[in-house]
């Protein structure tokens, strides 16, 4: 994600991300989000509901990143509540396109790393029919 788009959420929910100056040994928040700009719409909302039920600002994330072509959200203070909005996360992150946000055409892509495009950024990134990038 880029830099301009984390800090939005950074600035945003600043208890969620408590952790990100601190080092490489402490925590994998260091490294920032590790995702693409379209799935920023689906972090914002994820980050808007955790606060809106967790009052005690007992959760925090340790890691936010893309794995096999999905988001990953790691935390620390899950409740049961809040692990099913990460799960509803991830599961929508593999109905939109990493790159651009797009939900149409949307599909995973790739061998030895799994991307989830639209057809779009797909072909944008010089996929074409017979390739999986």
């Amino acid at each position: 994600m880029t830099k301009e788009k984390q800090k939005i959420l950074f600035e945003k929910y600043p208890s969620l991300f408590v952790d990100k100056d601190k080092s490489p040994s402490e925590t994998c928040m260091c490294w920032g989000c590790e995702c693409g700009d379209g799935w920023f719409d689906i972090l914002d909302e994820t980050c808007r509901k955790i606060i809106e039920i967790d009052k005690d600002k007992k959760f925090k994330f340790l890691q936010v990143k893309e794995k096999f072509g999905g988001l990953r959200l790691y935390g620390i203070g899950e409740t049961d509540e809040i692990s099913n909005i990460l799960e509803c996360a991830e599961i929508e992150s593999f109905r939109t396109c990493e790159h651009c946000g797009s939900k149409e055409n949307v599909t995973q892509r790739g061998e030895s790393w799994i991307y989830t495009l639209c057809n779009n950024c797909f072909h944008r990134m010089g996929g074409n029919s017979t390739s999986t990038i």
